[in-house]
């Protein structure tokens, strides 16, 4: 079973994704983590330092997410069958971070240009990803999000500023509230996510591991069900 975990910066969205596969080794089958970008690769490296450049170029940037989230999907494809592998971000956040966020009020001719080139490099790539089983979007109050961002030292990056972050946060409070069946244009660009379902941030730590846990745990059980059913016929 693939798992995706997704959610605005200072969501809590990686500490609730260690937190689940924690619960899930101890108690219930087994799990294994992952993120993107990619950890130790190389790819994922480069991506994490050219996202501290606020003058990055966006297309170049996310074709290097596609390429990582490729190269990426062997492992998830092998893991995926063996037990639970929960991926902390996933292709809600290319969407959100690289497509819909960040152009401004008014985007210029140039910048519009560039968000077709990017929509039509993502959308090209989509149907070769790995589908998640169950994405979990973490939907932390924004005024928390912002604390964190503060607490921890300040921006690292350029998707915490707190303009962009506010930004952020709204799609992702759309894409939680059921927007992207809505809208097939999202599937163009992502592909199909089989089941998305939102999850309360601002519950405690253990009520929302446990919130999370109880969510895949009933996938897996319908999932089960309906290979069941396939066999039988």
């Amino acid at each position: 079973m693939f798992v995706t975990v997704e959610g605005p910066v200072a969501s809590g969205k990686t500490t609730l994704s260690k937190n689940v596969v924690d619960c899930l080794r101890h108690h219930h089958a087994p799990a294994m983590w992952t993120c993107e970008p990619t950890q130790d690769s190389v790819l994922g490296k480069e991506i994490r330092l050219r996202n501290l450049d606020p003058q990055h170029d966006r297309l170049a940037l996310t074709m290097l997410y596609l390429v990582d989230r490729l190269d990426h999907k062997k492992d998830i494809e092998y893991y995926r069958q063996s037990g639970i592998l929960v991926c902390d971000r996933y292709s809600f956040s290319t969407l959100v971070y690289q497509f819909w966020t960040g152009w401004g009020m008014h985007p210029t001719t140039e910048q519009r240009y560039l968000r077709r080139s990017i929509a039509e490099v993502m959308s090209n790539a989509a149907e070769e990803m790995a589908v998640p089983d169950l994405t979990i979007i973490v939907d932390t109050p924004l005024e928390t999000c912002l604390d964190r961002v503060k607490a921890r030292g300040g921006i690292s990056d350029v998707f915490e500023k707190e303009g962009r972050l506010r930004e952020i946060h709204e799609v992702f409070r759309h894409l939680s509230n059921g927007d992207h069946g809505r809208n097939t244009y999202y599937h163009s660009l992502i592909g199909v996510h089989r089941r998305v379902a939102r999850v309360d941030g601002s519950l405690p730590e253990a009520e929302l591991t446990q919130a999370a846990v109880q969510l895949i745990l009933e996938e897996r059980e319908q999932h089960r069900q309906w290979q069941q059913e396939l066999e039988s016929e």
